[in-house]
């Protein structure tokens, strides 16, 4: 029932890859732009859960995986390579590195995996506009930008605008000692001592909390998303139809960044407040079924997929598998109560329509260049 799954990673051995250190020198230093030993081991713990699940519905024990089977994209930065190692070794290995030695990872130049669909004024035009609602969001509470301007002061060396105006930019600096049990950061300035107080992070978090549940749905990110996550999708839909008519790849590990999931989000039609800002090592997978195995013609009818994330089947959440001629199935699920449930697959026909003739309906628009060039943004 599982040919193959596509799966984005998110952070939130080739060319330029080379020379990256795999494991950090020594567990207490934390290099700008690695993962830290932290990092590594909630990679590990999700590698884990993915071999749970999938290691042997997909045959992945057999010793023979090539890089036909397993294809994997990562970004260019040191912690996303490292990442996808981490979590390859859990998922993969039980003797060894004999079958990471066996893959090939390939760099993309964009954190949204955009390939050659990257270019796109429409695109930015519709992040400006988000980013001004953002802003007007922010001077509605005065007391949440002022003490963004304060703590910026005492995270950031030398705050610049953005720094200084964005909650998130923020909140995910302050992660990086709350996660480590670290201190929180203090500065002499101006002849007085600021201090980043717990009571501080509490507001910032509730207010960015707030702000997602507010954004969730915002049209101009909606629009900037579509955009942003064509690419991607694109990519995602070749390799299903190549699983239609190849069976393989078996797995397709794209280790990206916190974008990354929002933008694919966005272009399936998941809007939640949880995919706003994802939380660390946050997996978003997407399960490929084939329902009739005995049937010798590879024909697109005989699949389905599943999306699930962070664990959570959001499958019925995608507007156009609502109406779908969804497949039952029913299956076990491994934890401590190991309960039986039920899910419904939406058939992969309905992904490559929609990506082929109604993905650019929101630009009246019905390819990429024009929905990018069209200047009539709506």
């Amino acid at each position: 029932m599982f040919p193959a799954i596509p799966e984005l990673l998110g952070h939130n051995f080739l060319g330029p890859f080379h020379g990256f250190p795999m494991l950090p020198s020594n567990s207490k230093d934390c290099k700008i732009g690695q993962l830290t030993t932290l990092g590594i081991g909630q990679l590990l713990k999700t590698g884990i859960i993915l071999k749970n699940a999938y290691y042997h519905k997909l045959n992945l024990g057999n010793n023979s995986i090539s890089n036909k089977d397993i294809i994997v994209y990562s970004t260019r930065y040191r912690r996303t390579v490292q990442s996808a190692v981490a979590l390859l070794y859990a998922l993969l290995e039980t003797d060894g590195f004999q079958n990471l030695a066996k893959i090939t990872m390939q760099e993309s130049q964009s954190y949204a995996f955009c390939n050659t669909d990257c270019a796109c004024p429409a695109a930015e035009k519709f992040y400006k506009q988000y980013l001004k609602e953002m802003s007007d969001h922010l001077k509605s509470h005065p007391a949440v930008a002022d003490l963004i301007r304060q703590a910026s002061n005492a995270v950031f060396e030398i705050p610049d605008q953005a720094q200084m105006t964005d909650p998130n930019t923020l909140k995910d600096a302050l992660l990086t000692y709350i996660c480590h049990g670290a201190s929180l950061p203090c500065i002499d300035f101006n002849t007085q001592r600021i201090c980043v107080k717990t009571e501080h992070v509490t507001s910032l978090f509730t207010y960015t909390e707030w702000e997602s549940k507010q954004v969730a749905k915002n049209n101009s990110r909606k629009k900037y998303g579509l955009l942003r996550a064509y690419g991607l999708l694109r990519n995602i839909v070749s390799y299903m139809l190549r699983i239609i008519s190849e069976a393989k790849p078996k797995i397709v590990l794209y280790s990206g960044h916190d974008k990354t999931l929002e933008y694919l989000a966005t272009a399936l039609g998941i809007f939640s407040d949880k995919l706003t800002m994802p939380h660390y090592a946050s997996r978003f997978v997407i399960e490929v079924y084939r329902i009739n195995p005995k049937n010798e013609n590879h024909v697109a009818s005989d699949f389905y997929f599943r999306v699930v994330i962070n664990g959570k089947d959001f499958t019925q959440k995608i507007p156009f598998c609502r109406n779908a001629n969804f497949y039952s199935i029913s299956y076990i699920e491994r934890n401590e109560m190991e309960k039986r449930k039920d899910s419904k697959l939406c058939p992969i026909e309905t992904i490559i329509r929609q990506l082929h003739d109604d993905y650019f309906g929101p630009f009246n628009a019905t390819n990429f260049k024009d929905a990018c060039t069209n200047h009539k943004y709506g």
